[in-house]
């Protein structure tokens, strides 16, 4: 928010609040072509929260907190079921099919 401030661009208003959601900032990367900022902000959020969700992050004693769970081979085994009526098979604890490539 500073940012644009600064660079005297106008933040979208939702809520009678200023906002830097996602849809803000791809309004204003449209908007400002030349500032090369919004993609790589939204290029962030995307990749962290890959990050968060799937990987982990390093706690201080060295270890991994949040992400999927590791077994100690360090793969991520998941429960295939048939639990769908369509007769497809489901996978869970965790769900390793919604897992981007």
């Amino acid at each position: 928010k500073r940012y644009c401030k600064a660079k005297g661009y106008r933040l979208p208003v939702r809520d009678g609040r200023e906002t830097a959601d996602e849809t803000a900032l791809r309004r204003l990367a449209l908007r400002h072509e030349a500032d090369t900022l919004f993609p790589l902000i939204l290029r962030y959020r995307e990749l962290d929260k890959l990050l968060s969700t799937y990987v982990g992050r390093p706690d201080k004693k060295g270890g991994i907190v949040g992400g999927l769970p590791v077994s100690p081979d360090g793969g991520c085994h998941t429960t295939f079921t048939h639990n769908p009526s369509t007769l497809r098979l489901a996978s869970q604890n965790p769900n390793l099919q919604n897992v981007p490539r």
